[in-house]
């Protein structure tokens, strides 16, 4: 029972830093926490005994810090969503132990597909839609308390991040408003800079 407890606290770590993400404007510092999540998810599922969860997330790390580097040379190479996506169905896989082995999958390859837009609005809606429902039928097979709970915070999350800046400021990560620094990304369409 205590070890249970343990295993779920580090659920809660990890569902809280997902969970801030969603009120990071800049598609950045959105990345880098879902980069932090992602370590403290694989410890979680895998202690859970939730193998293809924890295989997601190693996805989840490296997709992360890959759009975290936009504007980098070897970070803006088109070819990484569709790697990552490959290297998230191989952990599917390989870690597979029934149909709901592809429910992680479903849920960090839509993120990594939204992501690789480099806009925020769209990541919010696939959340939303597609990733939430996924790993919230994943987190009750795998009894994650942390995870039940913490999808049904990402949707209020989001929900809020479109009150606070409104669809149209997130669609762009602030460039209409001018708000974007030196060292954020001006944006991606279609895989390569929009230079102002």
């Amino acid at each position: 029972m205590h070890n249970m407890i343990i295993i779920q606290c580090i659920g809660f770590v990890a569902a809280g830093l997902l969970i801030g993400s969603f009120q990071c404007k800049r598609s950045r510092l959105m990345f880098f926490f879902q980069m932090c999540s992602g370590i403290a998810y694989i410890i979680h599922f895998y202690l859970l005994g939730a193998l293809s969860g924890s295989g997601s997330q190693l996805c989840t790390i490296l997709r992360g810090f890959v759009y975290s580097q936009h504007g980098k040379k070897w970070a803006d190479w088109k070819g990484w969503p569709v790697l990552i996506v490959f290297l998230n169905l191989a952990a599917s896989l390989l870690t597979w132990k029934n149909a709901m082995s592809l429910l992680p999958f479903i849920g960090t390859a839509g993120t990594t597909i939204a992501g690789a837009k480099g806009n925020g609005k769209h990541v919010r809606l696939m959340n939303l839609f597609v990733c939430c429902p996924a790993w919230l039928i994943y987190d009750i097979y795998s009894h994650s308390i942390a995870g039940m709970m913490c999808e049904t915070f990402i949707l209020c999350s989001i929900i809020i991040s479109v009150i606070r800046f409104g669809w149209k400021a997130l669609d762009g990560d602030g460039e209409d408003r001018g708000e974007n620094r030196d060292d954020e990304p001006k944006g991606i369409v279609n895989g390569s800079n929009q230079e102002e």
